[in-house]
């Protein structure tokens, strides 16, 4: 499915949007879901989301006081190495040193949920190339098992047989020559 915005790339990205007219579905590619401007995040626009206009839609965070403004409890978390309030960090979208990460570990929880869609963890994009590196490596750990239980049981020749695969394969790895027969 191509996306509904650019119409040229594949659209990876599902974006479920509530207006008042109902729930609306997008289908995006990931240059134009990141895109936003003052009208709206489905708009044109030449600038992507930074982290700080990300985590001021979800956490209802403006530069002036508001009613949305989220507040966790009356005394607020600070880093005691940088000085950073767990507020300055959703306004600012970074941290302010590695000490931050564990102040503010029991709230990031959520964020990351938020961040990574119901995922605690980044599960990113893996290279084209791994799925067949990892394969080869996989056969070359089963070949030199072959070979173990091969010399085990005494047949040399099988062994023998089994290791010259296994440095066939070593080399193909190496090689960079990924396609798995």
């Amino acid at each position: 499915m191509l996306c509904e915005r650019c119409g040229k790339r594949e659209a990876t990205i599902h974006v479920k949007e509530e207006t008042k007219a109902g729930m609306n579905e997008h289908y995006l590619c990931e240059p134009c879901a990141y895109t936003s401007n003052e009208q709206g995040p489905f708009q044109s626009s030449d600038q992507p989301m930074t982290i700080q206009q990300l985590l001021s839609n979800w956490f209802g965070i403006s530069e002036g006081p508001s009613p949305q403004r989220m507040t966790y409890d009356k005394e607020e978390t600070v880093c005691p190495n940088c000085q950073l309030s767990f507020q300055q960090f959703l306004k600012r979208g970074k941290f302010g040193c590695g000490t931050c990460y564990e102040t503010f570990r029991p709230r990031l929880k959520s964020i990351f949920t938020k961040l990574h869609n119901g995922h605690t963890a980044h599960v990113g994009k893996v290279p084209q190339t791994f799925h067949a590196t990892f394969a080869i490596e996989r056969q070359i750990e089963e070949v030199r098992e072959q070979m173990q239980r091969a010399v085990l049981e005494e047949r040399f020749e099988d062994a023998a047989l089994y290791r010259d695969e296994a440095k066939r394969l070593e080399s193909k790895l190496q090689g960079g020559d990924h396609h798995v027969d």
